[in-house]
């Protein structure tokens, strides 16, 4: 959470960190939550299938964080991600994709995203990318390493 100097602090185990997960698969979405669920207890997670309606929810709950998909229909994960950072003042952005592609990493970190995991990987690091995320800086998942001019 940011606290008045504008820095950010770690969630204590009273604060409940709140994170929106936005995925047109509901399998992932459902994996991703048992996941969350299993590390920290303390969290209020809400999802959407799809980019519209998660920048509707984002506005209506203002998560700490939003585990954005990359590829969806309709909207993808770019577009969302510029849309979120445009109407959510803070928002944190993790992109979780298959798409280990510098084209999408770019194109995620430049619409405002603060991460980039690869779906492979997640359930492994997600932990690690969510607290590096709400500290301010910035994650690169493990397989994008090798990838140039990222960032």
């Amino acid at each position: 959470m940011k606290n008045d100097t504008g820095t950010v602090t770690s969630i204590s185990s009273q604060e409940k960190l709140s994170i929106l997960i936005i995925d047109d698969q509901p399998a992932v979405i459902l994996g991703l939550q048992a996941v969350l669920d299993e590390t920290a207890r303390n969290r209020k997670i809400i999802s959407a299938t799809n980019g519209l309606s998660g920048i509707e929810l984002a506005i209506e709950h203002k998560p700490d964080l939003v585990i954005l998909d990359v590829s969806m229909p309709d909207m993808n994960g770019i577009e969302t991600a510029k849309r979120l950072t445009e109407q959510c003042e803070n928002i944190k952005i993790l992109a979780v994709s298959a798409y280990s592609n510098a084209i999408y990493v770019n194109g995620m970190l430049d619409a405002g995203a603060s991460g980039y995991l690869l779906k492979d990987n997640a359930f492994d690091e997600i932990e690690v990318a969510i607290q590096i995320i709400l500290a301010g800086q910035t994650w690169i998942g493990r397989g994008l390493e090798k990838l140039e001019n990222i960032g």
